[in-house]
């Protein structure tokens, strides 16, 4: 680092200004130093005066001539897939809203996310090795460690920043899908770690993970993070609460039955949210409208050709009631429901088979005395043993039990304050498919089928970078089904023909694209995505 040191000249008395640079002398192992005049000292003010060379310099206004630039650095990169996700951040505002909430970290999240997307088989530990490789936001390795690092800086607050801002881009009048599904986990340092209802059916404590989807847009804009032991019917009062908190308004939420209740209905009402529930046949509601329209339901006037149905909807009044403490009483009032009511003949007879062959198996097993614990209720429910002097014991089936269960079959019900025909609330629902596809992509292709984290604040962070690969997967999705390219292309095969395409960098000079033949671009632009320009 250059100081400046003064020195006077004996038999002159002025005081010369030196600029000195010190440097470590390798061969006599020691400090040393340079210097340079720049100029002298004013004798009555102290300042510098300015040696010839650099004053006239100075007095012309022109800076120092610059001499030719070295080539210092040079590199070769893949570029092809990163840049799709690049430009897909650009357009859904990912990009921009994480540079808000995360200023200091935001293009680690997205090497991250990139990274988990492209190369979904492999650890974390092996990201150097990608990062060499290919070009991407942070553009450097982030080792292991630095990867838990970034993890555990990613705060709550900064989350529903970024969520508060992504559900300020969704489409204002589309359905949003609420779902939830378990992650399991190893792990005992994990606070919210507990075991429940595990939807992949795994005999191992778990984390629940609910989310918030777009319906039209299938993009992902909201999660969170509960214990394992919280069933689906207890999360929508705080799904409530934090869509209030992020400042969500004019919400519609499309939910499976394992959310209803009256609690929920009550609280959606007393939120001004519009909905549509699907709801259990055996409801007491559901059940006096059926028996209403058993027959008409089954008529050729609401048969739907498209789905292999029949439809129909009746209009109901919702008992609604609001506990007000304030006031210490109870509001009551009536409400307007439509309730969609459906009949699947190819689901009916294929729910009697199933029926039939557990019926055989049950009879069986009580015929030879080899009975199954876990068939204890339904050994009572469908079945009697009588005993008499001369036959001995007989298994009798009760055939009003299986009537009864057999009524129902192949119907299915949904409830609304919203839509009306029942076609039209069927195809929202059926949309809903894509929160369960999504959860399939986070927990294979982002292999977060376990926590793998040992804190609670790595999973938090870990859970939001997944997130965030989450979009990029959800766009890349939806974008191939709408365009039918599922049928010549699976989404690896997607991304390995843009990862090929290679891009030069050269200090001082403009980033050069390699050639781009017909086939990668026209899949760009069958995507929406503008090809990257290469000198071809």
């Amino acid at each position: 680092m250059a100081t400046i040191v003064f020195q006077k000249n004996k038999k002159t008395g002025v005081i010369y200004a030196y600029e000195s640079n010190a440097f470590w002398d390798k061969e006599k192992q020691q400090s040393r130093a340079t210097r340079k005049c720049v100029g002298k000292v004013d004798p009555e003010t102290g300042e510098i005066i300015p040696n010839r060379k650099k004053a006239s310099a100075e007095k012309a206004g022109k800076p120092a001539k610059r001499g030719p630039i070295p080539i210092t650095d040079i590199s070769r990169s893949f570029y092809g897939a990163t840049y799709l996700f690049d430009t897909i951040g650009a357009k859904l505002g990912i990009t921009d809203d994480l540079k808000k909430c995360f200023p200091e970290t935001w293009k680690q999240i997205l090497s991250t996310a990139y990274y988990l997307i492209l190369e979904d088989k492999n650890p974390l530990s092996r990201f150097p090795k990608w990062a060499a490789t290919h070009r991407h936001p942070f553009g450097k390795a982030i080792p292991s460690q630095r990867s838990s690092e970034l993890f555990a800086s990613i705060t709550e607050k900064d989350r529903e920043q970024f969520f508060r801002l992504q559900g300020r881009r969704r489409i204002e009048n589309e359905y949003w899908v609420y779902d939830t599904t378990s992650i399991s986990s190893y792990s005992k340092c994990l606070n919210q770690v507990r075991y429940g209802v595990n939807k992949d059916h795994e005999h191992l404590p778990q984390i629940n993970l609910a989310m918030l989807f777009g319906e039209e847009s299938s993009l992902p804009f909201y999660y969170r993070k509960l214990p394992g032991n919280i069933s689906d019917v207890k999360t929508v009062r705080n799904l409530l609460a934090d869509m209030d908190f992020l400042g969500y308004d004019k919400v519609k939420l499309v939910m499976d039955r394992g959310f209803y209740s009256e609690a929920n209905v009550n609280d959606l009402y007393k939120s001004h949210l519009k909905f549509l529930l699907a709801t259990k046949v055996s409801l007491r509601m559901v059940q006096k409208e059926l028996e209403k329209k058993r027959e008409s339901l089954r008529e050729w006037t609401n048969y739907s050709q498209k789905y292999d149905l029949f439809a129909t909807t009746a209009a109901i009044d919702w008992q609604y009631s609001q506990n007000r403490p304030y006031k210490g009483d109870m509001l009551k009032s009536q409400r307007r429901m439509y309730l969609h009511l459906y009949f699947n003949g190819e689901k009916a007879l294929e729910a009697e088979k199933n029926l039939s062959s557990l019926l055989c198996v049950l009879q069986s097993e009580l015929e030879s005395g080899k009975l199954n614990p876990d068939h204890t209720k339904q050994y009572e429910k469908y079945f009697e043993i009588k005993t008499t002097p001369i036959r001995g014991a007989k298994v009798v089936a009760k055939q009003d039990e299986i009537n009864a269960a057999k009524k129902n079959y192949g119907y299915f019900a949904m409830v609304s304050n919203d839509v009306k025909d029942p076609i039209e609330a069927l195809e929202i629902y059926r949309n809903k498919d894509l929160v369960e596809k999504a959860f399939g992509n986070l927990k294979e292709r982002l292999s977060f089928n376990r926590t793998a984290v040992s804190s609670d604040q790595s999973l938090d962070g870990k859970m939001f970078v997944e997130f965030i690969a989450l979009i990029f997967l959800s766009y890349v999705k939806k974008k191939m089904q709408d365009k039918n390219l599922f049928k010549s292309h699976t989404m690896q095969e997607l991304f390995d023909e843009f990862d090929i395409i290679e891009c030069f960098e050269q200090t001082g000079k403009t980033l050069r694209i390699s050639e781009v033949t017909k086939k990668q671009a026209e899949l760009y632009q069958t995507i929406d995505i503008e090809p990257p320009k290469s000198l071809q």
